[in-house]
């Protein structure tokens, strides 16, 4: 009831100001209003235009990430599981709340991924040399000319353990494409010369 009469006390005030207003008055109310719906017609066609192509965009980025991204991942995951010796096997994507990429890798036996700040200096360093591996192996199996892979100390942060599973990674990837590898410890030259040529490792002191 008290509904009913707000809404009669309403529509007695509406109609109080047209009979104040007059006809010349409702008229251009009417205009006003009619003008108000095309501007409101015409900036929610536009959005919905915006939406669309903002949609199909992502979605044709999506895409080009995964049929570019997956690839060079699954090749960087085989090259993290042979530096960590299998404690990690799996490099993987996803998108923060700002829709930027970050890396996750998983853990042999472990239900969930760690982010790169879960991780050791040293299993960043193993990450970051696999996602380089990686990323070239990728590009030249899509037909870019081997170029060779210079590494300047990025073994300072492995124990000897890590060490020699990152030589025999480079040793291997070796077969893709020069590997040059600098350092001034001897321990990993030492570890290096206990490949032997076998590996198609040669030391060269300077």
């Amino acid at each position: 009831e008290a509904k009913r009469q707000e809404a009669s006390e309403k529509q007695f005030a509406f109609e109080a100001m047209v009979r104040k207003t007059g006809a010349g008055g409702a008229a251009e109310i009417a205009e006003q209003a009619a003008s108000v719906e095309a501007r409101l017609r015409d900036a929610v066609e536009r959005y919905v235009r915006l939406t669309l192509a903002s949609q199909l965009l992502g979605t044709a980025v999506e895409q080009f990430r995964q049929s570019n991204e997956a690839p060079m991942l699954k090749l960087a995951s085989t090259h993290l599981e042979g530096l960590t010796q299998g404690r990690y096997t799996r490099v993987e994507t996803d998108l923060d709340e700002k829709d930027l990429p970050y890396f996750l890798v998983r853990e042999t036996g472990a239900s969930a991924a760690k982010t790169v700040h879960d991780l050791s200096d040293g299993t960043r360093d193993q990450l970051q040399l696999a996602l380089v591996l990686g990323s070239l192996e990728h590009r030249f199996a899509a037909g870019a000319e081997p170029m060779p892979l210079v590494l300047d100390d990025v073994l300072v942060h492995f124990d000897d353990r890590r060490s020699m599973a990152a030589l025999e990674v480079l040793a291997k990837f070796a077969h893709t494409g020069q590997v040059l590898l600098f350092t001034h410890h001897e321990k990993i030259r030492d570890l290096a010369l206990s490949l032997g040529s076998d590996h198609g490792v040669a030391v060269c002191e300077i």
